[in-house]
């Protein structure tokens, strides 16, 4: 499963309950990019100079990988993959246009 929202619930000693919660463009499943955007929230909204009870961090908006679509071009490929794409294309040309030269050569002998 993956997430298209954190959240994180805190409170100070003394307070209520604080929450805050971000909604992702992209859904997220490791628990060091949940990690990640709890911190970015932490960072926004917690005092560190009080002391606090309680600090919660969770993920919502679950969606199985299949329902989010995203167009892939050649560019979000890495440039490896796309060489070797490309190598064995010109690769394949020449392969044909030898076959076509020996062919040719063949006719005429």
């Amino acid at each position: 499963m993956y997430y298209l929202n954190v959240s994180l619930k805190f409170k100070y000693s003394i307070d209520k309950f604080y929450s805050k919660n971000i909604k992702l463009s992209e859904p997220i499943n490791s628990y060091e990019e949940i990690y990640k955007n709890a911190f970015i929230l932490l960072n926004k909204i917690f005092n560190y100079q009080k002391s606090f009870r309680l600090l919660g961090v969770g993920a919502g908006d679950l969606i199985k990988i299949e329902t989010f679509c995203q167009q892939l071009t050649i560019f979000s490929q890495p440039i490896k993959i796309v060489k070797k794409i490309i190598q064995s294309k010109i690769l394949s040309i020449k392969l044909i246009v030898n076959l076509k030269n020996d062919l040719s050569w063949n006719k005429t002998n």
